[in-house]
C-alpha cells in the first residue's frame, strides 16, 4: 500500500482488491467518515497528520497515532469509496468524537468509552453497540439484530431491528425507537433495580410470547431502557 496525496489530502492507494473490513481507532480527535463518488480513497483535514492510515490483509486502519492532546484543530474526514462492499466496520472512540452517515456492512460494531459516535442510514445484519461512558447515537437505520451494553454511558437508536434485540444496561440508558409494534416482538424482561419502559409504561420481570418472529431479552440491571414503537 502506498500514500499519495492530492489537493483534497492524502490518497490511500492499494494494489488488488478494495479492502473488506474497516477498523478505526481514535483517542482524542474529531473524525467525519462519509462515502465518496471516486474510487480514491482519501484522508483530509487539517489534522490527518495525526493519524496512520493504511491496509492490511483486506482491512483499512486508520488510527491515531501517540500525541499529546489537540486543543484546537480540525475536522479529520476519511471519503471511501461508496461502491465498497464492507462485511465489517468497526469504530473505537475512546475520547474522540466519530461521525458517518450511509454505510452498509455485514456486521457493525461501536464502542465509545468516554467519546461520541453519532451515525445515520446504517443497514447491516449485525450492530454492536456499547457505552462505557460515552455516548452512541444511531439513527434511521436498519439491522437484523442489535446487542446493545451500557456499561454508564448512553445509547440511541432509531430505525428497524426485525429479528433480535438483546440491550443491557448496567448503569447507562438505552433508548430505542422502533418503527415497528410491539406485538412484532416476544420479550424476556429482566429489570431487576433499573427500569424497563414501553412508550413510557413500566414493564416488571416477565416473559411476553406473542408468537412473534423478533425476539428482545431486555436486562436492566440498574439503569434504564425506553423502548418507542412508532406503529402502536
Amino acid at each position: 500500500v502506498e500514500v499519495g496525496s492530492d489537493s483534497s489530502g492524502e490518497v490511500i492507494l492499494f494494489n488488488g482488491k478494495l479492502p473488506e473490513k474497516m477498523e478505526i481507532s481514535a483517542n482524542t480527535l474529531a473524525l467525519k467518515i462519509v462515502p465518496g463518488k471516486s474510487d480514491a480513497i482519501i484522508l483530509g483535514g487539517s489534522n490527518r497528520d495525526k493519524m496512520n492510515c493504511y491496509i492490511k490483509d483486506d482491512c483499512l486502519y486508520l488510527e491515531e497515532k501517540n500525541h499529546k492532546p489537540i486543543q484546537t484543530g480540525g475536522e479529520i474526514v476519511l471519503t471511501v469509496p461508496e461502491s465498497m462492499d464492507w462485511k465489517k466496520i468497526e469504530i473505537d472512540a475512546q475520547a474522540a468524537y466519530v461521525a458517518l452517515q450511509d454505510f452498509s456492512a455485514e456486521e457493525m460494531e461501536f464502542s465509545a468509552g468516554a467519546g461520541s459516535i453519532e451515525a445515520s442510514g446504517m443497514q447491516t445484519k449485525k450492530l454492536i453497540l456499547s457505552a462505557e461512558a460515552g455516548a452512541i447515537t444511531v439513527t434511521d437505520s436498519e439491522a437484523a439484530e442489535l446487542e446493545a451494553d451500557a456499561e454508564a454511558g448512553v445509547l440511541r437508536f432509531s430505525g428497524s431491528i426485525t429479528d433480535m434485540v438483546d440491550a443491557d444496561a448496567e448503569l447507562g440508558n438505552i433508548v430505542l425507537n422502533l418503527s415497528q409494534s410491539e406485538d412484532d416482538f416476544d420479550y424476556e424482561i429482566d429489570s431487576d433495580l433499573g427500569n424497563v419502559e414501553f412508550d413510557g409504561v413500566s414493564m416488571e420481570n416477565f416473559v411476553i410470547c406473542n408468537k412473534a418472529s423478533g425476539k428482545m431479552k431486555l436486562d436492566s440491571s440498574m439503569g434504564n431502557i425506553e423502548i418507542y414503537f412508532e406503529q402502536d
